[in-house]
């Protein structure tokens, strides 16, 4: 068994599975279409895109995020395709996280008991309670910008992710700073031209939705921001749902090398909230805005200082047993264990 769990997958569906027990899918409503709910409501668009990826009479979130239903669309459109998409992303993304664990040094206990305390957040537990949701491959292009080693998926990232979800595009100042951390022997030149080769994609995107009319989402984001003062404040308890005991490590390695780098801390941290809490303003759901802060809990473990594996445990165990909440406007809808899961689908 310890063999097999070295590897990035296996251990990746082993974390997803040990984190489904304590904090499950409401089955009951996703095997029954159920219209109304946050578990179908984005599914019904995702699914009708998923058979023609560029109608326009979908909601305008989802005008500028296809690249799934293209995929989807292109291997015959099948609909269990598409509800599987977001399912695979948590496997990539949980594989990606174990995989980097283990090459910065930690030993595979350690590095399984981290994967549980990183994975047991807003990417996975939206990407496998909402459906149609693929709030993971976001997260996993933001990890690949941050700590990824190879052009070619870093490329990927910065030209796919923003047509999955447009937090993709809020998270990059963060990847971004997180890979230069903490700047010594760069200069802010390069880092901004990162920032920038980053955001280009994007930008290339919305010029080409002017052109052809298809751009205009002034009225849609000043609608968001007026209608924001309805949810803020709920925005500290999505913020803290989002990752929970995940922000320790990245919060005792910022008090630790405060002193020695004061300067690159508080470009870190600002990269980072700024971006998060801006969101905050343009979108209802604050818990996943607030997930594209995992780069900076999975830097907050690889650092020079490991975690030690007891804390890790602790940490993991404590993301499992507390309870959760998934937080979107007003509404706060508990995570429950797979046990009350199934008593209520079998009652």
């Amino acid at each position: 068994m310890r063999k097999y769990i070295q590897h990035p997958l296996a251990a990746g569906i082993l974390c997803l599975l040990l984190i489904v027990l304590f904090h499950s899918p409401r089955w009951w409503l996703l095997v029954h279409e159920s219209p109304g709910t946050c578990e179908w409501d984005r599914a019904l668009s995702y699914l009708q895109q998923c058979e023609d990826p560029f109608r326009a009479d979908v909601e305008p979130a989802m005008h500028w995020r296809f690249v799934p239903q293209v995929f989807v669309w292109a291997v015959g459109g099948h609909r269990a395709v598409g509800l599987a998409v977001p399912w695979l992303g948590v496997v990539a993304l949980a594989s990606f996280v174990f995989y980097r664990l283990r090459k910065h040094g930690y030993d595979v206990g350690t590095a399984f008991g981290l994967c549980t305390l990183l994975l047991s957040s807003a990417p996975t537990l939206v990407s496998l309670g909402w459906l149609g949701m693929n709030d993971a491959w976001v997260a996993l292009g933001l990890a690949v910008l941050a700590f990824g080693e190879r052009r070619l998926p870093i490329l990927l990232a910065c030209v796919l992710c923003p047509l999955i979800d447009e937090r993709f595009v809020f998270g990059i100042p963060g990847a971004v700073l997180v890979r230069y951390y903490p700047f010594e022997g760069v200069r802010w030149r390069v880092i901004l031209g990162c920032l920038l080769g980053a955001l280009a994609p994007f930008l290339v995107y919305r010029a080409i939705g002017l052109a052809l009319g298809r751009g205009g989402m002034s009225g849609f984001l000043l609608s968001s921001i007026q209608s924001s003062r309805a949810y803020l404040w709920c925005a500290p308890m999505g913020l803290w749902m989002a990752f929970r005991f995940a922000y320790v490590p990245p919060a005792l390695r910022i008090h630790r090398e405060f002193a020695q780098r004061r300067l690159a801390c508080i470009a870190l941290v600002s990269g980072c909230a700024v971006p998060t809490v801006v969101g905050f303003f343009l979108a209802t759901d604050t818990m996943r805005t607030a997930s594209i802060l995992l780069p900076l809990c999975l830097w907050g473990v690889l650092g020079s200082q490991q975690v030690d594996r007891t804390w890790a445990y602790w940490l993991a165990f404590g993301n499992l047993v507390v309870p959760v909440a998934q937080v979107t406007y007003t509404k706060i809808t508990p995570v429950n264990s797979i046990l009350i899961e199934l008593w209520r689908i079998l009652r």
